[in-house]
């Protein structure tokens, strides 16, 4: 209940789980969106437990890579 605010730096990955109804998550970014650099990480991919039984997750969200797959462009 309530607002607040979080600053996720460039590369940082995150995700979001709203735990009550009718929640709304609004973002900013720093530049446009570009479909072709757009990049995540599946959301059960790395052993986080979410505590849902049946989440809503967009099929977007669906197709993201899984971590073990994932190269960082952060890391050499």
């Amino acid at each position: 209940e309530g607002e607040g605010s979080i600053f996720v730096p460039k590369g940082f990955a995150h995700g979001f789980l709203a735990k009550l109804e009718n929640t709304i998550v609004m973002y900013l970014v720093d530049s446009e969106y570009n479909k072709d650099h757009d990049i995540g990480l599946k959301y059960d991919s790395f052993g986080y437990d979410w505590r849902v039984n049946d989440p809503i997750i967009s099929i977007r969200d669906q197709n993201h890579q899984k971590f073990e797959e994932y190269k960082s462009p952060f890391f050499i």
